[in-house]
Formats: C-alpha cells, structure tokens, sequence
C-alpha cells in the first residue's frame, strides 16, 4: 500500500515509551509480563454479531463489492464506495460521507461497523499472542504487550494530563524554534495523523510518488464523540480534554489560547469550498510535478523541507521528487492559506489535534466497567500502531450497500482479511 507502513521512526518510539511508563501516574503501566505467562484474552462479549448476508452465497464470495442498490442516490454511492480503495480501518473515515454523517447520535449500521471493525483488529492480536516463539517479531510483540499493560493500567487524569504534556515536549511543540512545517511533520510520523494534508507513496506509475491527498476526518471521531471545531461544544470538550478547569487558572487561559489558535487555523483551512470527490479518480489519470514547483518560491510554507523532514530518508525526497496531488484544489488552497498561520498558531493548533489524536487515553480515565477498558485499549492499540494493522487489515472482502426505510446504509459484510 504505502511505504509509510515501514517507518521505524526513533520519536514515535520514545512516545510510546513515554505512554508505557510504569506507575500511578502514568496513562499506561507496563507490566512485565514473562512468556509463560501469557494467555489467550476473552472474546468482547459486547461486540455485535453480524447477521448472515441476504444475498446469493455465491455471490457473497465471488465479488469483492456488491451493491443491492434501487435508488438513483444508492447506486452514485455505490460507484463512490468502488472506487475508494484505499481503507484506512477507521469506520469514521471509511464511512464518514455514508454512515458518521449522520445526524442520528447511534445507528444500527453504524454500530454494526464499528463492532466489525473492532473484531478484525482483535482478532488479529488474538493472532499475533498465538504465535510461536520463532514466528513472532519485535512488533507483534510490541503489540500484545502494549494491549495487556494497558488493560491493568491504572488511569487517571493526573496521569493523562502529565503525559500530553510529554507527548507535547517529544513533538517539539514547546520549541520556539522549531518552523511550522517541522512541527506538521514531526506530528504526522510519531502519531499517524494528518491534520492538514494526507501524504502517502504511490507505485502505480513507472517510479514512485508522493501523493497528497484532502483530509477526510477534519478531526471529527464519533467513536470518541469528538465534535467539529465549529460546534457549540467544542470549547467546552477542548477544556475537558486537556484536563484544564477553573476560570482563574493559568490552565485555564492557557487552554483559551490554543483554542483560539485552533479556531483560526481550522477556519482557514475549512474555507476551502472545492470539490470533495476528486481523490476518487484512479491514481493514473493524475498528472505529477517535481516538489520543487510545490514551493513556487513562497518562504511562508517549504513544501520540500515538511516533505522531506516527514519521510526522514525513508523515501528519498529531492527536488525533483515526483508529487501526485489527488486533490489538486485543496492543495492550491493550503498554498493559499498557509501563509497565513504562525508558528505559534500551528503550535497551539497541533496541541489540541495531538490531544484529540491520544484520546482514548483521556477516556479510560472514566471508563466504568472492564469491558469498556477492554474496547478502549483495542483503539488504543490500533490507534498507536495503525500501520501495522493497516498491513493485515486492508483488503476488503465484500462490502455491501442498500436503500431500507429511504434511508441510505453501509454494511460490512465478512472478513477484512
């Protein structure tokens, strides 16, 4: 898929080391666990059943995507799924135009997807703790570890609170020196997210390209009930997320400056009023560029500096470096908009996106039950080490949509593997 999934990148480890730091106050404790110790865990017994498919079996096993679809607004959607090939496991994500838009706080589709999706990545632990001892590699290992050390956590807003503040300093997001595109670049290899553009390598054509591609997310998770940045809630979850409370504390007008910074920079970006559906088109009828002419002699964003600081030498980036831009509207806008953020405004910015980003963490500090640990620390396992998962997760086996009740839905049928 992309050669992002091989990064090795020495930030990223310290930070998951920083999120493995034994004791009371740290949000994942790491128990040392000997081999001889380690079991199989019990199945999520929350997680929904998916009921047999409708249609013909062998159809179900035959064709990778298949449609029921009677409406003329079914059938476009079926067309938009078939050529959105690039999963990202991320129900939000994958089914955000179909399913997280909804303006319904749960649906049955959606909680079928999420429970699916849920099940392929502990299914895939289950797998990677079933391993003989020649079989397993340091991060199938990595994995099953990280997942038992952080159901025994102990959890605590002290401790999440402490810990984003490292996460913070790791990112060099504390360093009045750093420039905006290092922090941008920084932030997307250690925690695997893309606040401002997606970046991925294509071999689709005879050499290899860098690809930017328009977010899909724009921060919002239904998972974790994160809301946009223009919701009437959002100040008030920002506060809450990063454990600032009472309106005379330093934290608290610390917490009001990056969300004004946050604010501003999310308007900008949200400005863009192009088309949405352009990452669609098969990769081959994109043109590319060498990313010298993506600077175009602005000094404000260095897109061959953040390119090259992101891949770390492992693409090679020269100037000449070839860039498909999947959504060439976009990117033109970012050039546009760019210029108009500061480094502190893209620090503070990058603050909260990094906090929305390690979320999870936040919630298992009131998680009640031992199930609800369990689903937790199955995010949080998927979300720290997603490129790996991604790898054994991305080929799609049927995906199925229909009209029912007027009302536009996506099933997952099967297996992702």
């Amino acid at each position: 898929m992309s050669s992002l999934s091989r990064f090795s990148l020495s930030r990223r480890d310290v930070i998951l080391t920083i999120l493995f730091l034994a004791g009371a106050s740290a949000i994942i404790v790491i128990v040392a666990v000997a081999l001889h110790e380690q079991h199989k865990p019990e199945p999520l017994r929350s997680f929904l059943d998916l009921k047999p498919p409708r249609e013909n079996p062998w159809q179900t096993r035959h064709l990778p995507l298949y449609f029921e679809c009677e409406s003329k607004a079914c059938k476009a959607t079926g067309d938009d799924l078939r050529k959105n090939v690039a999963w990202t496991l991320n129900p939000c994500s994958n089914f955000y135009d179909y399913v997280c838009s909804s303006d319904r706080l749960r649906t049955n589709v959606y909680d079928h997807a999420v429970a699916h999706y849920l099940r392929e990545v502990r299914g895939l632990m289950e797998k990677y703790l079933n391993l003989g001892w020649f079989s397993r590699t340091p991060l199938s290992s990595k994995i099953t570890k990280f997942f038992g050390a952080c159901k025994s956590g102990d959890h605590t807003l002290t401790s999440w609170t402490e810990q984003l503040r490292q996460v913070w300093k790791l990112l060099r997001l504390d360093a009045k020196e750093t420039t905006s595109e290092k922090m941008l670049a920084d932030f997307s290899r250690a925690l695997q997210t893309f606040p401002v553009v997606q970046v991925s390598v294509s071999n689709a054509s005879a050499k290899m390209c860098i690809v930017l591609t328009r977010p899909r997310d724009r921060g919002v998770d239904k998972i974790f009930d994160v809301p946009h940045v223009f919701s009437t809630n959002f100040i008030e979850f920002v506060r809450s997320l990063l454990g600032f409370s009472g309106s005379k504390a330093k934290s608290y007008l610390e917490s009001s400056r990056l969300l004004n910074d946050t604010i501003h920079v999310e308007t900008l970006i949200q400005k863009y009023s192009g088309p949405h559906g352009e990452e669609y088109h098969p990769i081959k009828d994109y043109g590319n560029i060498p990313v010298s002419d993506m600077t175009n002699g602005s000094k404000a964003f260095n897109w061959y500096n953040y390119l090259r600081r992101f891949f770390g030498g492992v693409v090679s980036v020269k100037k000449d470096s070839c860039v498909i831009t999947r959504s060439p509207s976009y990117v033109n806008h970012l050039k546009s908009i760019l210029p108009q953020v500061t480094k502190v405004q893209m620090r503070s910015f990058l603050k909260v996106r990094a906090a929305m980003a390690l979320i999870v963490f936040r919630r298992l500090v009131s998680a009640k039950t031992k199930n609800d640990t369990e689903k937790l620390c199955t995010l949080a396992t998927y979300k720290l080490y997603r490129y790996a998962f991604v790898r054994d997760l991305n080929d799609t086996s049927l995906l199925q949509v229909y009209v029912s009740a007027g009302e536009k839905e996506v099933i997952v049928r099967m297996s992702y593997r």
